[in-house]
């Protein structure tokens, strides 16, 4: 027990995120400082694009023979390599971590499928990781945003795999020099310059200190905001002036950053048609900040929800173009193809035209088929041919007769029976109307799922409101009530009959007999 132990290193990683490539790079980067080393890549089960984890194992007595391990004991790892979050999580969950264990992984995640079902509330709080990995190594855990530090350096995002090697290397469980590293780099042929680059800067950063024990934020400031939103009249438009003067700065920012977007969206009419309506709604009698500012947020999401012409004009943004080049470390000298995959359905595209046309096109379809509103296209379009391109500005141009489309009365018809209905509300519970202006949170998704998540507002407003106004008037808080009803709803769409069986238990409480 006395012997000198071999290293045992254990990468998280999930498939697509070069953990095979990470793995080789340190194998042979060993076998090339002549230390003895050898790996074994163990796939699991398939949640996003497949769990993989790869257990190495390495000695630097070359003379000395070792018999390698296929598999990781648990208490006996003493280097993790965390390449996405949460499986890093799961490993040191499972007890693997030694007492002098290293941790050196990206705070990055790639969710998956249970955590993007729920409609909010749904992602896996990762500070328990951390946590975790500070209570394990409180001396030797770093976990860094990799791919965060390599784009504000002009790299690729995949190059974060060769950032955090160049961590693992620098750090004291390992503290060899590049040159061995570099050359199985080279040696894989794999975005030599990058990795390399991405490599020297994570030794480096390591080195020079600038990578600390415990969580390592970087703040990336995001300069692609277009200069007409910055440059955007309504910070200076009478009507915005005066609501400023009279709400507190989280709701200023939220409707300073929601007339930003509603211009982007429509025009600066639209922007003022959304200003009036906050004027009208803060001027009511006891009205509640969080109100305001809940409206202020639900609104501006539901004023510009996403039809085709937001998309084609979205797709089609210098901004879009130059964010996909930063992340992915592309310059002016590089070809890009970009294929942006669609699959509107037929409701989807005849609701962007005038409503006479919409609904004449609509009638005669169904003539011929019964399920022509369901009836879907699939497409594939390159955004950065001319012909992709100008096909999706094309549609773009919608925007400028939205308000006449078939989708836009559907739209505003909703919206204006919660509005109405909150402003009628305020009147008689300033506590109930909180609840029916946070309502609107639940306004998610597209075709189908939109439509169960309206009927569910417009069920909750016609059924749960009236309920929960009674229950007040008995005696009872119902702020919490009314939040826990909320968060049923704001799971999926359809949730309506369990959040209201909620309140319902309530009211049997009051009403004995029922």
């Amino acid at each position: 027990m006395n012997k000198k132990r071999s290293l045992r290193v254990l990468i998280a990683t999930v498939g697509g995120q070069g953990g095979g490539v990470l793995s080789d790079w340190l194998i042979h980067g060993l076998l090339n400082a002549n230390w003895n080393a050898a790996s074994i890549g163990l796939l699991g089960l398939s949640q996003r694009a497949g769990t993989v984890t790869y257990y190495c194992e390495a000695s630097s007595d070359k003379e000395e023979k070792i018999v390698t391990s296929m598999f990781a004991m648990p208490g006996d790892v003493n280097l993790f390599i965390g390449q996405e979050l949460l499986e890093l999580g799961r490993l040191l969950s499972a007890g693997y971590a030694s007492d002098d264990c290293v941790i050196i992984g990206n705070l990055g995640r790639t969710y998956t499928t249970l955590e993007k079902m729920p409609s909010e509330n749904g992602v896996y709080d990762s500070s328990i990781i951390t946590n975790a990995a500070e209570k394990l190594s409180p001396k030797n855990n770093y976990l860094v945003d990799a791919p965060a530090y390599v784009t504000a350096h002009q790299l690729q995002h995949l190059t974060s795999n060769a950032f955090l090697l160049g961590l693992v290397v620098a750090s004291p469980v390992i503290d060899l020099p590049t040159e061995p590293f570099i050359k199985a780099i080279r040696d894989s042929e794999v975005n030599v310059n990058g990795n390399i680059k991405a490599f020297e800067l994570g030794y480096q950063m390591f080195k020079d200190e600038k990578i600390h024990l415990g969580v390592n934020q970087f703040e990336i400031k995001d300069n692609l905001l277009s200069s007409k939103l910055k440059a955007s009249c309504t910070n200076t438009d009478t009507l915005f002036e005066k609501i400023k003067s009279r709400c507190s700065k989280e709701v200023i920012d939220s409707i300073e950053f929601a007339c930003q977007r509603l211009e982007d969206y429509q025009d600066k009419e639209y922007v003022q048609s959304y200003l009036g309506m906050i004027d009208e709604l803060r001027n009511i009698n006891l009205v509640r900040p969080a109100t305001v500012e809940a409206f202020a947020k639900n609104s501006a999401l539901w004023l510009s929800y996403e039809d085709i012409p937001r998309v084609g004009q979205l797709k089609t943004k210098p901004d879009r173009f130059a964010k996909v080049f930063k992340e992915h470390g592309i310059g002016p000298q590089h070809i890009v193809k970009i294929t942006d995959y669609f699959v509107p359905d037929v409701e989807q595209l005849v609701g962007m035209l005038p409503q006479p046309i919409a609904k004449l096109i609509m009638k005669i379809g169904s003539r011929f088929t019964h399920d022509f509103e369901g009836k879907s296209f699939p497409l594939k379009i390159k955004s950065t041919s001319i012909l992709g391109y100008w096909s999706l500005r094309l549609l773009s141009i919608g925007r400028y007769w939205r308000r006449s489309s078939l989708r836009h009365q559907y739209e505003m018809s909703k919206f204006n029976f919660w509005f109405d209905n909150l402003k009628r509300t305020q009147e008689e519970s300033p506590a109930v109307a909180q609840i029916v202006a946070e309502l609107a949170r639940v306004i998610k998704g597209y075709g189908h799922v939109r439509v169960k998540a309206i009927n569910d507002l417009t069920t909750f407003i016609n059924v749960g409101v009236p309920q929960l106004l009674t229950l007040e008037k008995s005696g009872m808080e119902i702020d919490a009530l009314g939040q826990s009803a909320l968060k049923i709803l704001a799971q999926e769409a359809g949730k309506i009959q369990e959040s209201l069986s909620l309140i319902d238990r309530y009211m049997n409480n009051l009403n004995p007999s029922i």
